[in-house]
Parts: structure tokens; sequence; C-alpha cells
């Protein structure tokens, strides 16, 4: 059977190329944004975002939630094929922009909501699916999903996208490391998640597609479907992720180790630089 097109609300196509929009224009300037941020505008043509929405099941859900939205990259794409989206996001100036697209679009079913994703104003159950898409490494992870798992019903959808795995978290130490040396705020932030590895809930953490499965039922969810960025050397298999808790904490405390590994950032690529993963809730959290 041929799978009939989703009805889209709204009109995104309207706008022409997504690749050539003028994002720094519709938000008025730069200000409050990180240099160059706003002028890589989507990053892709709208036809390439609506393949991922449809890849990873979001379509035709009903209520759906987009937490750490942003400016609202993604949102546009989930409110035009469900019934409602509604986008959270800690920062005003992306909601306000976000707002700005919901019109411009015609998306009278988008909402931006300025919120603490961790304490979102929703009622429990309220969402059929949650899309969190380049968030979750930089949050206290333990708080944003048992948040997630609150607002979605039994059997919701979940998305975790472009979430650092090991590859990305080392090659923030090499960037950190030649702009500022060990105490740059990157660096620190790279040593941080190695040390505490993708166990770790809390903040500073990272993923890795064997340890997901454990995680996600640590919190009411199982997954469903994954994928990761190809590992990009043959040697990858012998290094471990207990091995890199110790890298880190020898980088940390041995200079000359440090100076050697600093000149091999070719390193980072033995590790997937991110996963995705989409999962199901099975279970609420309160009801243990």
């Amino acid at each position: 059977m041929v799978k009939s097109a989703p009805v889209r609300h709204g009109k995104i196509d309207a706008v022409g190329s997504l690749r050539e929009f003028d994002l720094l224009g519709l938000a008025g300037g730069e200000a409050g944004w990180p240099a160059g941020y706003l002028a890589h505008g989507f990053g892709a043509e709208t036809e390439a975002l609506r393949r991922v929405v449809e890849r990873w099941g979001f379509e035709r859900l009903g209520r759906v939630a987009d937490i750490g939205a942003g400016f609202g990259r993604w949102s546009p794409f989930l409110a035009e094929v469900n019934d409602e989206a509604v986008a959270f996001e800690r920062k005003e100036n992306g909601v306000a922009l976000g707002r700005k697209l919901a019109e411009l679009f015609a998306l009278t079913n988008l909402t931006f909501k300025t919120a603490d994703i961790a304490a979102l104003p929703a009622p429990t159950g309220a969402f059929d699916g949650v899309w969190c898409c380049n968030v979750l490494q930089f949050t206290d992870r333990g708080a944003v999903l048992r948040e997630a798992n609150r607002v979605l019903r039994p059997g919701g959808r979940l998305a975790i996208l472009q979430y650092n795995s090991a590859g990305r978290v080392l090659e923030k130490f090499f960037s950190g490391y030649a702009h500022g040396g060990l105490e740059d705020h990157t660096t620190r932030f790279a040593l941080r998640s190695l040390k505490r590895g993708p166990s770790h809930n809390g903040r500073d953490n990272y993923g890795a597609l064997k340890a997901a499965p454990r995680m996600l039922e640590t919190f009411g969810f199982a997954l469903e479907s994954s994928s990761q960025d190809p590992i990009r050397s043959p040697d990858a298999e012998a290094i471990g992720l207990d091995d890199l808790r110790a890298v880190a904490a020898r980088l940390e405390t041995d200079a000359a180790f440090r100076a050697d590994f600093v000149q091999r950032p070719q390193f980072a690529k033995a590790f997937a630089a991110n996963i995705d993963l989409v999962a199901i809730k099975r279970r609420d959290l309160a009801a243990g």
C-alpha cells in the first residue's frame, strides 16, 4: 500500500528557497546570537527538512512538542504535518524569532513559549510526540528525560537527534585546546563529559549507541530505532569508552602526554560524532 502524503498546514513553500531565506533580516540583526549563526539560516532546503521529520515518524502524531527549539528550525516542519506543535525555548530571542516564522509561514497551529525544558509549562500527558534535536548534551539529561516522560502520553514518541557522541566531544576538546589551552571553557566541558561517560545523566553528558537502550529504559522509554554517524577509523573497536575516561584524566595531569595528544586530532575520528534515537514511552516514571 502506498502511503498517502500528509495534509500540510501553513504556507512554508510560499517563501521560496530556505537556503537563501534572510533569517538575519527577519530577526532584525545578529544581536543576542552567536556570530554567523543566523546567517547559516535553516541549513537545508524545505524538502530535505521534511524528509527528516518523515524519517523519524513525526508526521500525523497529533500534538507535538519541540523542546529546546531555538529559533524554530524544526518547529514549522512539525507543525505542518501535525494537528499542533508547541515549541519550548529558554531564550527570549529564539521565541521572538520563532513567532515571526510561524506568522510568515501562516502556521496558526504553531506556538512558541519561553520555558526551561526541564520544567515545561504543560500538563502531564499533553503530547503525542516530543522532538529534541541538538539539545540533550547541553542539559541535565536526567531532568529533561524525566520531563519528556511526564508530558508524553503512554505510547508517545520521543526523538533525540544530533546528540553528541564521543567523536564530537573529542572534536570539542581539540578545538577548545587549540583556542585556549586546558583552561578554555570548551576544553573543560569536553574533559568533564569524557570523564563522566555516556551513562552520566546530569550535565556535561554525551551519548553512545550501545548505552542508549539502558539509558532510555531508566526514564520509561523503549528504543525503537537509531542511527549514528559512521565511525571513521578501522581502529575504533580497540578503543573503549572506559579508555576515554582514563585518557581524559591523564590529559589533565600529564603535560607530556597532553602535548603529544593534542597533535593527534584524528583520534576523534575513531568514534561516531553524533547519534539519533527514537523511543516510545512505555511507562510513567511516577508509577515505577
